[in-house]
C-alpha cells in the first residue's frame, strides 16, 4: 500500500496569506469551503491568528483618527 505524500514547506502567516491573496476568487471559495468542511476545533487558533494580522491596521494612528467621533 503506498504512503500518503507528505509536504512540509515552511511558510510565515504572512506568506500564506500573501499566496493566498494571488489566488483567483473561485480558488479562494474553494478553499474557504475546504477549511470549513475540516475545521473542527482550530477555529479558536484561527481566530487568534486573525485578529493578530488585523491589528496592524487596527493599532494605526489613521484609525484611531476616523474612529475618535462615533
Amino acid at each position: 500500500m503506498d504512503s500518503p505524500l507528505h509536504l512540509t514547506i515552511p511558510l510565515s502567516f504572512n506568506q500564506l496569506f500573501d499566496l493566498i491573496k494571488q489566488l483567483p476568487v473561485q480558488d479562494k471559495k474553494r478553499l474557504l469551503s475546504f477549511l470549513l468542511i475540516n475545521s473542527t476545533e482550530d477555529a479558536p487558533l484561527t481566530h487568534l491568528a486573525a485578529e493578530s494580522t488585523l491589528a496592524k491596521d487596527w493599532n494605526k494612528p489613521e484609525e484611531d483618527l476616523a474612529w475618535e467621533n462615533l
